[in-house]
């Protein structure tokens, strides 16, 4: 139970991290987004426009930074994820959700390649034992994990030892 607590906490704070980063990055960079986005569309506004798009995607507000912080984490906690810049007017909820089948699909047809890819790789090891992969020899010490013996063969003893017609020893 304490490894699971002790799991659980690890992944709620890189998740606190990860989505404070996600926070601070856009306010580190140069430019107003909305007037790159009515750039990009080659849109010229009006200046009561500009004012309605900042507020609707929250760039220039009247809060500090910690306040807009707290209101970004209570939107994030409802799921409101606010609207695309890139393909706007949706909402990134829905733009997720058009890619999510997408993505789940690729991800079922790579788990199950990497699954076949594996299992065949592991046969086809497991049928050659001195092979490269299997039998440790990329070290050079006997073995390539830690912790194991490869299994070499033990010598033959000198009593075992015959000549051949040349003269050399075999086993």
């Amino acid at each position: 139970m304490k490894f699971i607590l002790r799991r659980l906490a690890f992944y709620m704070a890189t998740a606190w991290v990860a989505i404070t980063i996600n926070f601070i990055l856009p306010r580190l960079m140069p430019g107003n987004p909305v007037l790159e986005l009515f750039n990009r569309l080659r849109i010229t506004a009006t200046p009561g426009a500009i004012r309605a798009f900042d507020i609707a995607f929250g760039v220039s507000t009247r809060e500090g930074l910690t306040g807009q912080y707290w209101s970004y984490l209570g939107q994030l906690a409802h799921g409101n994820l606010g609207i695309s810049i890139t393909y706007n007017p949706t909402t990134v909820a829905s733009v997720i959700g058009q890619a999510l089948p997408w993505t789940v699909a690729l991800l079922g047809v790579a788990t199950v390649l990497s699954f076949l890819i594996g299992t065949l790789l592991g046969m086809f090891s497991a049928t050659r034992r001195d092979a490269y992969p299997a039998s440790g020899r990329s070290t050079g010490r006997g073995s390539s994990l830690p912790g194991t013996r490869s299994v070499t063969r033990a010598p033959c003893p000198s009593s075992l030892r015959t000549t051949t017609s040349r003269g050399a020893l075999t086993s």
